[in-house]
């Protein structure tokens, strides 16, 4: 060190007195370097001799030596404080010869003094006086910047840039830049740039100053900048440590009542708080996604109202999501009262009350979505998946049954969705299961009302251009679901309801025979005899039922009886192609009792006669206990004309004797029937039967009958005596009335039928005795 030194004090001397330009620079150059090294071994005292040598020597000859000298001095200042005169005696020189050499003087003067302080802050450890000289340069450094305000503030941020300066001291300079800095684009634009260039926090600091500036100044120029000093703050604002600056920001925004953001940038500052919330909601970070769409429902974005709604439905989804259901419907609830009524809004509150199990509010908010008036289709669908995930049927009813309803007028969406599929889920949850109870609470309304949509969207799918064996297994799972469903709940509902579902069945059954390929069941046919018979019995059991008002009974039975007429000929269909006769026998013989019930009940005698006549001519195509029935019947109806009841009475007796082992006790039952109603009518009406002659003859050829077989015995007694005397009494009646031939065959038959009854040898006699 003392050899550079020697080195530099024999060169200086040997100098001529007057140098030129290069002899200078290199004379500069070397007492630069000899007063450098000098402060790197803390020999300050003999570097300030140096330096301050060769300001006194220099004299500046052109520019480029003077910038040289400027840039020198720089260096040398940042070296040490204590070489700081040298530093301020160049600039001092430097500025008398700016208008000589259109030096940039004032960039040079800030630049050094810029790493002047710097210089005397770090000399500060050794020697606290330094800071006043710190502080001097600091002011002077500001004066310069506040009387060169239309110059671009840049300078100082890169220098703390470059420097790596700590948050504290970068936030220092910075007020002071902001307090002071002009408003224009370019400005504006150069100060976003060095911001992005700083460290994350660094920069987040500035900008909230920047932004605080820009809303207080009593100028308000700054306002129209306020948007893009939000922005970058928001936009790097993504991360859960930065909710402090967005808050801060946001507050100091709202808290400014001269200042309201435009709608564009309200809308851009909330994209990007979406943005950074979307990203945590796609990891399942609800609580922060939250948190960022929390941010974009502050007022400070007032004049995008329908946006603070969509963020409060995206923080409910998050907090939905985080499991806090109460939350989330408060959170929505908080929308601003014009979005209250908006679909979206009642979605959520549907998925709230969902996964809260409140069954009341899911359907109210389901209720309100379709009537909301920015409501869309597709929103449905949705709402049935997200129904379908709760455990409440009711709720999935409901949403099942609007999305049906709203296939019927938006043909769009009909397109997108298979109709017949939800309609058979929403008929599913009204059918009783395999054990006979029920998904949900038994409701036979809802149960007729979705059996008869779903068969009604059927035939509609049917009308056009169709899957043939798709539609085939749908209608055969819907008339077989249906029509057995009305079996098992016979006993269970009222009887109207079994035959509408009865009938809904038969509906969907013709349906499927409208499909040929592939060929319905083959008991398809026998199968709707039953289903329309079942309704014509229902109907006839309401009839009966109805004492009190005639009318509404005589309507019963006319509609029985057109359902009647129906079943009769889908009876006439089935008979060619069933394999069981058997079945289609009894149909027919619970047709006939119908047939003839529903006409009497409508008095319709006439017709009634027709049907007895005819059943009459053929009784062997019916079992007794049909007749029997059909006797029981017409006996019931206290206005029946005698004749139809004698007509019936006489078909039973008839078929009884005609049968190869007759029953005995039912033949003297019905026999007596016949002969009470005939000995009691008058002349005129016997006239035009067959008399009560005819009858006790008949009688007494089916005693010879059991005689012969030996089964007399099981005559029952009491109905032989009955025969007895009521036979003699008609003759003893006749007499009277001088009807002696009518006297005569009553007598003979009476005392023949007393032969039949071997404990009536008394009476006999006695009655031989008075007819001889």
């Amino acid at each position: 060190m003392l050899a550079k030194k020697a080195a530099a004090l024999l060169i200086e001397a040997g100098c001529p007195g007057l140098l030129n330009e290069e002899a200078i620079e290199r004379l500069l150059i070397v007492q630069s370097n000899t007063a450098t090294c000098l402060t790197e071994v803390e020999e300050l005292a003999d570097a300030a001799t140096f330096v301050e040598k060769g300001a006194k020597e220099v004299k500046l000859g052109n520019e480029d030596v003077a910038k040289f000298t400027l840039r020198r001095a720089v260096t040398l200042a940042e070296s040490c404080g204590a070489v700081t005169s040298y530093g301020i005696v160049l600039l001092q020189r430097a500025q008398e010869e700016e208008e000589s050499h259109a030096i940039d003087v004032v960039q040079l003067q800030k630049t050094a003094l810029q790493k002047l302080v710097r210089a005397y802050l770090e000399a500060s450890s050794e020697d606290a006086e330094t800071l006043v000289a710190a502080e001097a340069s600091l002011n002077e450094l500001i004066q310069l910047y506040r009387s060169t305000r239309d110059e671009r503030i840049k300078d100082p941020l890169q220098i703390l840039i470059d420097r790596k300066a700590q948050i504290e001291e970068t936030s220092k300079v910075v007020e002071e830049i902001a307090s002071m800095m002009g408003f224009d684009d370019a400005h504006i634009n150069h100060l976003i740039r060095k911001l992005e260039k700083m460290p994350h926090e660094a920069a987040s600091r500035c900008r909230q100053i920047f932004l605080l500036n820009m809303l207080h100044r009593d100028d308000s120029l700054g306002f129209p900048f306020v948007p893009r000093i939000l922005v970058g703050i928001l936009m790097a604002s993504k991360d859960p440590r930065d909710f402090e600056h967005i808050e801060q920001a946001l507050e100091a925004i709202k808290s400014q009542p001269k200042f309201s953001l435009r709608a564009d940038a309200a809308f851009a500052s909330q994209l990007l708080l979406w943005k950074h919330g979307d990203s945590f909601y796609r990891k399942k970070k609800y609580r922060e996604a939250s948190r960022f769409y929390g941010f974009a429902c502050n007022s400070a974005f007032g004049s995008m109202e329908s946006n603070i709604a969509k963020s409060y439905r995206k923080q409910a989804l998050c907090i939905l999501q985080d499991g806090d259901a109460e939350g989330a419907a408060k959170a929505i609830r908080s929308c601003p009262a014009l979005s209250k009524n908006q679909a979206f809004t009642h979605f959520v509150l549907f998925k709230c009350a969902s996964q809260t199990r409140n069954e009341a509010q899911a359907i109210q908010a389901i209720q309100d979505l379709v009537s909301a008036p920015d409501f869309e289709s597709e929103m449905l669908v949705v709402v049935v998946e997200e129904a379908q995930n709760s455990d409440s049927l009711d709720t999935l009813a409901f949403a099942l049954d609007h999305l049906l309803r709203r296939l019927e007028v938006d043909f769009n969406l009909a397109k997108g969705v298979d109709s017949i599929v939800l309609a058979r889920s929403l008929l599913q949850i009204y059918l009783p299961k395999d054990d006979g109870g029920f998904a949900k609470h038994f409701d036979i309304r809802g149960l007729l009302k979705h059996a008869s949509s779903t068969t009604n969207i059927l035939e509609k799918l049917m009308s056009g251009n169709f899957d043939k064996e798709r539609m085939s297994k749908e209608a055969e799972w819907l008339y077989k679901t249906l029509y057995n469903t009305a079996l098992s709940l016979a006993e269970r509902i009222d009887p109207e309801d079994t035959a509408g579902l009865f009938e809904i069945s038969l509906k969907v059954m013709k349906l499927r025979e409208q499909i040929t390929d592939p060929h319905p069941d083959a008991g398809l046919p026998e199968m709707k005899v039953w289903a329309k018979l079942a309704p014509c019995a229902t109907r006839a059991l309401i009839a009966r039922e109805t004492n009190d008002d005639q009318q509404a009974r005589i309507e019963h039975f006319r509609c029985g009886q057109d359902g009647i007429t129906e079943c009769f000929q889908l009876l006439e269909a089935a008979r060619t192609q069933s394999n069981d006769p058997r079945f289609l026998s009894e149909a027919l013989w619970a047709l006939v009792i119908l047939d003839v019930e529903a006409l009497a009940g409508m008095n319709a005698w006439d017709q009634v006669d027709g049907k007895i006549s005819e059943i009459g001519k053929n009784q062997n195509n019916l079992p007794i206990k049909v007749l029997e029935t059909l006797a029981d019947v017409l006996w019931s109806h206290v206005e029946a004309p005698e004749h139809i009841l004698a007509s019936i009475l006489q078909t039973i007796v008839d078929a009884l004797t005609g049968t190869g082992e007759m029953d005995v006790v039912r033949f003297s039952r019905w026999l007596r029937a016949l002969l009470s109603l005939t000995l009691s009518t008058s002349h005129e009406v016997r006239s035009k039967l067959c008399d009560a002659r005819n009858h006790l003859i008949k009688a007494v050829e089916v005693l010879w009958l059991l005689q012969d077989q030996d089964r007399l015995q099981l005559y029952p007694r009491d109905e032989l005596s009955w025969l007895v005397s009521t036979t003699w009494q008609k003759g003893i009646e006749s007499f009277k009335l001088n009807k002696f031939d009518r006297t005569k065959e009553f007598c003979e038959i009476a005392i023949e039928i007393a032969n039949f009854d071997s404990e009536s040898v008394v009476l006999k006699s006695k009655m031989q005795a008075q007819f001889e």
